[in-house]
């Protein structure tokens, strides 16, 4: 609001006469009466600002809402087709039956136990650009928030991931409620076990790590639409929020930013399959052993 001076207010002649101070007067009452009705009236005004406001958050709950729910059908669809071609379900051809591995004796002095035999790495390279626009963007997209692939899903061995970055820290993401600014989203229903680390470029070019490096490791759960990151939301266990600390305005103006309005992030993972443990026999090194020689040392005498 514009506030008022009181060179605002013009004085009157200090000789005015009665008719004049009166006819003032009357006019200064009819102007008072005149801004308390528009008062009333702002006020009015203002409360369906706030209203349509609330409308909006509301609006923009259910959008987020209806995204995920989209993203969740489009999961069942595949897993409805992959069920009915016996790639995957409850009832599989072998009966759900894990087979184990068969116990061999080997002949060698010592063994190698590989629980790394069957980790798959990956890098994921992200480039956002126009971030100044991208509050904008997401608005007009009825997105909530941005996600590569933008089509399909990242996949490291067997297990599928999306990335994200969210503007928004009271926008939730996943059940029940996490969230997180710039992370990692899991599609899998038979939980999963990897490592991950996020990289952001600065201004010189170099990329930073930013948070630990993630391990998790949950075989045992289903983690559809789990997110992790460093700053990773989840009920009742706050954490600070935002790249390097940083809200989305105050990232804008950072040197994570490029001049040109870009920021360019990079997701390393390291998936371990859902496998046991590989144990190898240790090769033996091969020692040339001569023949005898004794005889021929006698006859030598």
């Amino acid at each position: 609001p514009t506030p008022l001076h009181s060179h605002q207010f013009s004085r009157m002649p200090v000789m005015a006469s009665l008719d004049e101070l009166k006819t003032h007067i009357l006019a200064a009452q009819t102007e008072l009466a005149e801004e308390r009705r528009l008062e009333g009236q702002l006020i009015q005004e203002t409360s369906q600002a706030n209203e349509r406001q609330r409308l909006r958050r509301e609006l923009d709950e259910i959008r987020s809402k209806l995204f995920a729910q989209k993203r969740a059908n489009a999961y069942e669809r595949e897993l409805r087709i992959d069920i009915d071609r016996d790639e995957d379900g409850e009832h599989m051809p072998s009966n759900g039956q894990v087979s184990r591995p068969v116990r061999r004796i080997f002949n060698s002095a010592s063994e190698v136990t590989a629980c790394n035999e069957s980790v798959v790495k990956a890098e994921y390279l992200w480039k956002i650009e126009g971030m100044s626009w991208l509050v904008n963007a997401l608005k007009q997209a009825m997105e909530p928030y941005a996600i590569a692939p933008a089509d399909g899903y990242f996949l490291v061995g067997s297990e599928e991931f999306e990335f994200v970055y969210n503007p928004r820290k009271d926008l939730l993401i996943s059940s029940p409620g996490s969230n997180v600014s710039l992370g990692i989203i899991h599609h899998g229903h038979q939980g999963v076990t990897f490592r991950y680390k996020i990289f952001v470029r600065g201004a010189d070019g170099q990329f930073v790590q930013w948070g630990e490096t993630g391990d998790e490791c949950h075989p045992e759960l289903n983690t559809f639409r789990w997110v992790f990151g460093p700053d990773v939301q989840r009920p009742n266990e706050p954490a600070p929020w935002g790249i390097f600390g940083l809200n989305h305005e105050e990232l804008l103006t950072s040197e994570w930013v490029d001049a040109d309005d870009s920021l360019t992030v990079k997701f390393q993972l390291e998936v371990r399959q859902n496998t046991g443990i590989d144990s190898l026999p240790v090769k033996q090194a091969e020692v040339e052993v001569p023949g005898p020689t004794l005889c021929a040392n006698l006859l030598a005498l």
